[in-house]
């Protein structure tokens, strides 16, 4: 039960916020440092995205050889690339 609503408001706090953090940094100029931060802001964005669509995959149960792969590889590729951005 705690995880589910830990889950949900991560993606309902963290789509908003990424998002939001992605569109300003775009606004200004593109130093390292705004080129940085809106790299980290997209790629976490992605990553929830697609944790997002797998947990839709998951709850209706669709069991479709190349959405499943494709969601799932792509939202771990995302997730382990965000977090590498993050490192650097």
């Amino acid at each position: 039960a705690i995880e589910h609503f830990a889950l949900y408001f991560a993606l309902s706090i963290g789509i908003p916020g990424n998002l939001l953090a992605l569109l300003t940094m775009l606004k200004f100029p593109m130093t390292t440092g705004s080129f940085y931060l809106a790299l980290l802001a997209g790629s976490d964005l992605s990553a929830l995205i697609l944790k997002g669509i797998n947990i839709g995959i998951q709850k209706l149960q669709i069991h479709g050889v190349v959405s499943c792969k494709l969601v799932t590889t792509l939202g771990t590729f995302t997730a382990m690339y965000a977090n590498w951005v993050l490192v650097l």
